[in-house]
């Protein structure tokens, strides 16, 4: 069935047009009520995603609004950055470019968002900058059931019981297999997007490991089982300054912590 049309929608892309070279393109889309699927950015920068992917509305929370707040307080120079749930790589881009991150190690578990981020950093020119391990993080190793969503952005690991959807079997791995991978002793900047398995990553992470960690962000999502205060109580804990935001309208918030003292 045809997209339907949008014409006020498309009136509200123009605000993107300082942004976006191809905005001429990026209106269509509106117009038709569909998906961009190409970013040309002012700066150089080619984005670009396979499948559902809104690929608009992460350039506007990641890239516009700093939703994980890489602006303030600035990420510091040639830091390093480690990604869960990094899609198609708008974060782990932004962190390369704009902020001279050393290097992002990314985490994504989808193949048909990994296509599209290792075709990001190719067509970027940050090969060896960002690094790609097709992994879920969980809080247990081993393979896990993966629920793919028509929209890429909300696929996510299956809780226990969980009948639903469509599944794919994934390969996961913990945070403390993280440090291994990425073969690193600490990290400067943590974010973590993957729609509910926040809460089993921190609470299976012994109480040491985040010590390892400069400043977090999570975007926490709703569950059935925990609430994101779990989160914040697990982080103060660990000697972070916590602040929590919770989303107008939204089941969903962001977490920011960042280290103030050693326990």
């Amino acid at each position: 069935m045809a997209s339907r049309v949008r014409p006020f929608k498309a009136l509200r892309a123009l605000r993107y047009v300082p942004y976006v070279v191809n905005w001429a393109e990026v209106l269509a889309a509106y117009y038709r009520n569909r998906d961009v699927q190409r970013l040309h950015l002012r700066s150089g920068v080619r984005l670009e995603a396979e499948g559902s992917v809104p690929l608009m509305r992460l350039f506007k929370e990641v890239w516009r609004d700093d939703c994980y707040r890489l602006r303030a307080p600035r990420l510091s120079l040639g830091a390093t950055v480690i990604d869960i749930g990094a899609n198609v790589g708008l974060f782990a881009i932004y962190a390369a470019i704009n902020f001279a991150a050393k290097v992002v190690y990314c985490f994504e578990p989808s193949a048909t968002a990994v296509s599209s981020l290792r075709k990001n950093i190719e067509a970027n020119g940050l090969e060896g900058r960002i690094q790609v391990f097709r992994f879920g993080v969980a809080g247990a190793k081993g393979t896990r059931e993966f629920l793919v969503s028509p929209t890429e952005v909300l696929n996510r690991i299956c809780e226990v019981g969980s009948t639903a959807g469509s599944r794919v079997v994934i390969e996961c791995v913990t945070l403390q297999d993280v440090f291994e991978l990425c073969r690193v002793e600490r990290c400067d900047f943590l974010k973590v997007d993957c729609e509910g398995a926040e809460y089993e990553i921190f609470l299976s992470a012994p109480p040491g490991l985040l010590k390892r960690f400069q400043r977090i962000a999570i975007e926490w999502h709703t569950s059935s089982t925990n609430r994101p205060e779990e989160l914040v109580s697990i982080l103060q804990n660990a000697g972070f300054r916590v602040a929590l935001q919770r989303l107008p309208r939204k089941s969903t918030g962001y977490i920011y912590a960042q280290r103030g003292f050693d326990r």
